[in-house]
């Protein structure tokens, strides 16, 4: 299926720009020290063996989507928590291993459509729930073995009583 306007994509390609690929040879540890305080996504073109503690917290801290080029025996379960606080979609790129039922019940909180991104054998059904709360149209694209009555009538209830969702979806409501 395509979702962009066809006649836009054929005038990118038919267009003079060309893209420019780089080639990153980074031979040192200051090469990659330097690389990556240019921008911290650079992370993904330094080898492993640069990629040292200092230099991954530094990037992490600096950018939270740089989590998925930190080698795993250099993570921790801080540093997967604190990224996906920072932002949600850091999610994707935690490895499953450090993907908790706590962290990914925050990212249903925020956006509950992403709940379709992840893992089915950590999604729980607090989750489902969570997410059915916030936008009641997720119930009809939940796999048949999951829906029941009752989280119909969360659904339907989300779906019918728009202003009670908007106080669940905002954690800074004061009511």
């Amino acid at each position: 299926m395509n979702w962009g306007n066809s006649r836009s994509q054929h005038a990118y390609n038919v267009g003079s720009y060309e893209k420019k690929q780089y080639q990153v040879v980074v031979e040192s540890q200051q090469k990659a020290n330097e690389l990556v305080f240019k921008n911290p996504m650079n992370l993904k073109f330094c080898p492993y063996r640069f990629r040292n503690q200092e230099l991954c917290d530094w990037a992490l801290r600096k950018n939270p989507m740089c989590i998925g080029y930190i080698p795993v025996e250099k993570l921790t379960q801080d540093h997967c928590d604190w990224a996906v606080k920072q932002n949600y979609m850091a999610h994707k790129f935690v490895d499953l291993s450090f993907k908790t039922e706590e962290m990914l019940f925050y990212v249903v909180s925020i956006a509950p459509l992403e709940i379709f991104n992840m893992p089915s054998q950590l999604v729980s059904l607090r989750m489902i729930k969570k997410a059915l709360s916030l936008n009641g149209s997720i119930y009809r694209n939940l796999p048949n073995e999951v829906k029941s009555k009752d989280l119909e009538e969360i659904a339907m209830r989300a779906e019918y009583e728009p202003h009670k969702r908007q106080i669940y979806a905002n954690p800074y409501a004061t009511k």
